[in-house]
């Protein structure tokens, strides 16, 4: 979003809508730096009040505990994927190992983002 344009400043102010008003809804979750990327790609496709409501269904329930104040699933599916590139890409894997590159940083970007940061905004 472009914060000089109207059109932007409006944006981000739903994006700070739906955040907040979700932070009240789920107190357990509450906010987690990554949603405002998911907030930002669903209001490319859907209204504010859209973007709420798919919010709840994708922090409660395709993926619950990733946003958790322990964020225990995604940290278990961080290790998964670890586990899978030492197997699948093990050239890969001891590359970055001997780079000293930590895989959960490198990913922890994907999951909490639930991959937005990667789709082209035209998808």
């Amino acid at each position: 979003f472009n914060p000089d344009t109207p059109k932007g400043q409006r944006s981000r102010e739903q994006m700070y809508d739906i955040l907040a008003a979700f932070s009240v809804r789920d107190q357990n979750n509450g906010y987690c730096q990554g949603l405002n990327f998911v907030v930002a790609f669903l209001l490319l496709f859907l209204s504010p009040e859209e973007a709420f409501w798919m919010l709840c269904v994708i922090v409660e329930k395709l993926l619950a505990g990733y946003f958790s104040k322990s964020m225990t699933n995604s940290q278990i599916d961080s290790a998964v994927f670890q586990d899978l590139v030492k197997q699948r890409l093990s050239k890969l894997h001891h590359h970055l190992s001997s780079l000293g590159v930590p895989l959960d940083v490198v990913f922890a970007q994907w999951f909490l983002t639930v991959y937005t940061l990667r789709f082209p905004s035209e998808s």
